[in-house]
C-alpha cells in the first residue's frame, strides 16, 4: 500500500495578523508613549520590512532600542503618517 503524503500550499508571502493602533493614538497626554514596528507600520498601512527600507533610506529616523526591540514615541508616528513622507 503506498504511502499518501498531503502537501499544504503555503502563501508566498505569510503576513502577521493585523494590528491595530492602540486607543490612546490621537490622545494628546500619551503622544510620549512607545509603540512598537508593529504600531508604527498599521499607522504607515504598510509592511513591517517596508519600513524598515524607509529607515534605511533615511526617510524615517533610527527607533530607540529598549532590549532588543524598536520603538518610537507615538508623538513622531502621527507625524510621519500625517506627513505621508514614508510615502515620498
Amino acid at each position: 500500500m503506498p504511502k499518501t503524503i498531503q502537501v499544504t500550499t503555503t502563501p508566498a508571502r505569510c503576513k502577521r495578523p493585523h494590528v491595530s493602533l492602540p486607543p490612546d493614538f490621537n490622545d494628546p497626554a500619551a503622544q510620549d508613549k512607545l509603540a512598537d514596528v508593529h504600531v508604527f507600520a498599521a499607522a504607515l498601512d504598510t509592511g513591517v520590512s517596508t519600513l524598515y527600507k524607509f529607515i534605511a533610506d533615511g526617510r524615517i529616523e533610527k527607533p530607540t532600542k529598549i532590549g532588543r526591540a524598536s520603538k518610537w514615541p507615538l508623538r513622531y508616528i502621527r507625524r510621519i503618517a500625517a506627513e505621508g513622507i514614508a510615502a515620498a
